[in-house]
């Protein structure tokens, strides 16, 4: 059963981006390219942390367990957990794709990207509490993991960045943004938000009772 709300996910931010951001995006290619690709890397994490994502109904008689918060920094590798270090690894690889891509498309310098990056995994993490109903778990090792993968992810931009931008302007040097205006949601894209929520809340509702 859990597979649907996993592709009503996927085309809740398939919607999404052609509502909203394709709309604010598409003026410039090269805008278009480097943002579609981090929504896209977005989309895959979000995939395999979150969804589907179930909010507890009735969150009333939602209890949060002591075993959904782990606060002590490498408990599982305290407690020789055979997984500890396979899943450190692949969380740390995880957010390089993070590090790399908010400096470059951004242009942020590396306190900014770390702040971003800890905000990011910190936002994924608590979501984790409240998702598949409380089953999963806000992890501070997770939060190490993700902050050390956004480091790495920005010393590689800063090694590479010179040959990204140069490939980058090869690629897209006649796409430079033209009538750039702010962008407004439309009363559409407020609908389409609002079927969205909907859609979470019905189909929490029919996981809570049936």
């Amino acid at each position: 059963m859990y597979k649907y709300y996993y592709l009503f996910d996927l085309i809740s931010l398939l919607l999404i981006y052609i509502a909203f951001f394709l709309p604010r995006w598409k003026s410039s290619r090269r805008e278009l390219f480097l943002k579609s690709t981090f929504y896209i890397y977005i989309c895959f994490v979000l995939y395999f942390t979150l969804m589907p994502f179930v909010i507890p109904i009735p969150f009333v008689n939602f209890r949060m367990r002591s075993s959904n918060i782990n606060l002590m920094p490498f408990y599982d590798f305290l407690q020789g957990h055979g997984g500890a270090a396979r899943e450190f690894v692949l969380n740390i690889i995880m957010m390089v794709p993070y590090g790399i891509l908010v400096p470059f498309i951004y242009r942020k310098k590396m306190l900014s990207t770390i702040k971003y990056t800890l905000g990011f995994s910190l936002l994924i993490e608590t979501f984790q509490i409240f998702s598949y109903g409380g089953s999963r778990s806000f992890d501070t090792t997770d939060l190490i993991s993700n902050l050390l993968g956004g480091i790495t992810g920005f010393l590689l931009y800063s090694l590479f960045c010179p040959l990204a931008s140069f490939l980058m302007n090869k690629i897209f040097r006649d796409s430079e943004t033209v009538n750039k205006k702010p962008y407004k949601a439309a009363k559409r894209d407020r609908i389409l938000f609002g079927i969205i929520i909907l859609q979470l809340l019905v189909r929490s509702t029919l996981v809570a009772y049936l």
